[in-house]
């Protein structure tokens, strides 16, 4: 399987596309949210068990209860608020992907389709929400 880089991640907030994807971006802007698909950086293959964030005052969950870069295969999906387009260049707010990182894909977000009418997650990521919030760790 080979999959090629659409952009990067030139800065915080900023994904550069190639410019031969220019016209792939016309309408995007109608949109306020984007889900981006890219790649970690070479972490490798971690322990199929772990404590999220390496934190072990957390439970530990299987790997893919958790967002580490150290997958099978190191892709990365992040929602993110779009806040202006030129050109090639979109300027977003949320991203957690470092400059230089590639990316891979953007697929608009549409409420309904891409959002379960209740969400559950266990007490431990809400506890790292409240954590994040509070300006804790």
């Amino acid at each position: 399987m080979e999959l090629a880089a659409i952009g990067r991640v030139q800065a915080a907030g900023r994904i550069v596309l190639e410019q031969r994807y220019r016209s792939a971006l016309r309408g995007l802007e109608g949109f306020s949210h984007l889900w981006v698909i890219w790649l970690f950086e070479p972490a490798g293959e971690g322990a199929l068990l772990c404590h999220p964030r390496g934190r072990p005052d957390l439970p530990v969950v299987g790997l893919f209860a958790t967002r580490s870069p150290h997958r099978p295969n190191p892709l990365a999906l992040t929602l993110v608020q779009l806040r202006a387009r030129q050109g090639c260049i979109l300027e977003v707010e949320g991203l957690d992907a470092r400059e230089g990182t590639a990316v891979l894909d953007l697929k608009p977000f549409i409420p309904g389709s891409d959002r379960p009418e209740s969400v559950r997650v266990p007490d431990w990521v809400g506890r790292l929400y409240r954590e994040r919030e509070r300006g804790e760790r």
